[in-house]
């Protein structure tokens, strides 16, 4: 009989401890969806206030975000130079607008330079920060960019030219150059 009362004892304190742990994860699994509900309206009330901020003119980092704040209006190579050792010194001139009927701050662009195999694979590529000086409302102004790079023999050098977080759309423009035309450069072979 003890034996009987040990074992049925036993099954009901098994049960008992099962019975409590299922209800200690119900009971954490309520907090937490009770929480992320929380975060959830607090997540929709910010955006709602942010939405509402980016109404008021001149907020909005990026402007009127229906049109570009800065564009770029024109990128071409006013210079190159071919070195010894297969090196080319290069000067760009970039034109960049400002479109908003507000000041930009002095910024950063970015000149990515990318040479070309001959049979169009990528084999080098370099880039540069560019200072962007302060424009204002409805300003243009020419930005010089000059460096060296090294070229192998055959190979293209194509320019990017970019202004990331300045513009509601991605700004860039492609010039390949070449020797003496500014369209496309092709590095002399021996």
């Amino acid at each position: 009989m003890p034996r009987k009362i040990i074992i049925t004892g036993g099954i009901f304190l098994f049960l008992l401890l099962f019975l409590l742990i299922i209800n200690g994860f119900f009971r954490e699994n309520r907090l937490l969806l009770e929480e992320r509900n929380n975060w959830r309206e607090k997540a929709v009330l910010l955006a709602e206030r942010l939405d509402r901020l980016e109404t008021v003119e001149g907020l909005s980092p990026f402007g009127d975000t229906g049109r570009r704040e800065l564009s770029l209006q024109r990128m071409e190579a006013v210079s190159l130079a071919f070195l010894p050792e297969n090196r080319v010194n290069y000067t760009f001139s970039v034109l960049v607008k400002n479109h908003s009927t507000r000041r930009f701050k002095p910024a950063v662009g970015f000149l990515f330079l990318l040479t070309l195999a001959p049979g169009g694979e990528v084999s080098g590529a370099d880039w540069r920060i560019v200072e962007l000086p302060a424009l204002a409302a409805g300003e243009a102004k020419e930005i010089l960019v000059n460096g060296e790079l090294s070229v192998e023999d055959g190979e293209e050098l194509t320019a990017y030219f970019d202004l990331p977080g300045y513009a509601a759309e991605p700004v860039k423009a492609q010039v390949p150059l070449k020797e003496g035309s500014g369209l496309a450069l092709f590095v002399p072979g021996p």
